[in-house]
């Protein structure tokens, strides 16, 4: 994956959202940096609310053990 991309989140580090004290910080910004990536790759112009949506739903996806399968899915 080509990390050249200028990325920068306006998200507050410690909003609620972005919050889960089950997860070590190590792999709480794997999911962050994995959820910019996948934004970047299917959105056109991401925004804050992509990319949360995003990291909101690799947390789901790990959860239950199913990777970044529908991670950037839009209905």
């Amino acid at each position: 994956m080509d990390k050249k991309i200028k990325r920068q989140l306006r998200i507050a580090p410690g909003a609620p959202s972005l919050e889960n004290d089950l997860m070590s910080q190590d792999i709480r910004a794997e999911l962050i940096d994995e959820a910019f990536d996948l934004a970047y790759e299917a959105f056109e112009a991401p925004t804050d609310e992509h990319i949360e949506w995003v990291f909101e739903r690799l947390l789901f996806n790990r959860a239950i053990g199913v990777g970044m399968a529908g991670a950037v899915t839009l209905h």
